[in-house]
């Protein structure tokens, strides 16, 4: 009966290629629930971000609870992104570890469950010390449909820990080694943005110099404003007005390298600066 056998090996393998077909399209929901890739459109311009793209670590150090710093830094993102095809970036925000453990399932379950898990957090609900603005929220999210969509080549890391200069600077080099970053991005408090620490401030090294240990050249910083108000953390967190010490006479959004910018290489500058309040409730 040989050829009986021979038709039901057939059968057998034809039955097999079939499951598998079908199988392999069950195990695609994240592919499937892909958006448009991010495309130099969705980038706002801002001047002289190609005199910082050649260090391996670029701080961004901010003032918490605006509207339009957390704008301008996903647009910094966003350039990034698309001007550097080939680079393997990674991006990061000070927020907590749950944050990351979200992050971490970037790629291998649908965008839309990382948004809404990441939109419906607690840590939304009350301004504290700032970063739990709306508007840092519509930048969390706005990376994570930028590294959803990336090809795998885009990374986010949350590195809020209990001593951010010193652990959560080990946590940043451990995820560049981790996922090859060749360039990353951090969006972090000015102070802990610094180079050499604050003159009369903390006695330990902050987060920038710290980096540089690690032997990635880094470029830091400093935010820049000719007016307005930031949520600012003196005797309590509260809105309050803002006035730079830099005037130069220029508007806009832009990334300049300068010397005389005590603990940093440069500035990032904004004009105007107003408070993004929290929202209790989803982004719609």
């Amino acid at each position: 009966m040989p050829s009986v056998r021979i038709l039901t090996t057939v059968t057998l393998f034809s039955i097999s290629l079939f499951i598998a077909g079908c199988a392999a399209v069950h195990e695609k929901p994240a592919a499937s629930q892909t958006s448009k890739k991010i495309a130099s459109s969705d980038c706002k311009t801002i001047l002289g971000l190609d005199s910082i793209y050649q260090k391996n670590i670029i701080l961004f150090g901010e003032l918490h609870g605006t509207n339009e710093i957390p704008r301008m830094f996903g647009n910094v993102a966003c350039n990034a992104i698309v001007s550097q095809p080939s680079k393997r970036i990674l991006i990061g925000l000070e927020l907590p570890g749950d944050f990351d453990r979200a992050f971490l399932k970037i790629g291998k379950v649908p965008e839309t469950q990382i948004l809404s898990e990441v939109d419906r957090m607690d840590f939304w609900r009350a301004m504290k010390d700032g970063r739990h603005s709306r508007a840092m929220r519509e930048l969390t999210l706005r990376l994570i449909s930028y590294a959803h969509t990336s090809g795998g080549r885009v990374f986010l890391i949350a590195f809020e820990r209990p001593n951010i200069d010193s652990i959560g600077a080990a946590a940043i080099l451990s995820r560049i080694e981790e996922v090859h970053a060749d360039q990353t991005l951090i969006l972090v408090g000015n102070n802990h943005a610094r180079k050499v620490r604050m003159p009369n401030g903390p006695a330990y090294p902050p987060m920038g110099e710290n980096l540089g240990r690690g032997g990635e050249s880094i470029v830091s910083l400093d935010g820049r404003f000719e007016a307005g108000r930031a949520w600012i953390c003196m005797s309590q967190c509260a809105a309050r007005p803002i006035s730079s010490p830099l005037h130069i006479g220029r508007d806009g959004e832009f990334v300049e390298l300068m010397p005389g910018i005590a603990g940093y290489d440069g500035i990032f500058h904004l004009s105007q600066l107003t408070v993004s309040d929290a929202e209790n409730g989803p982004i719609n």
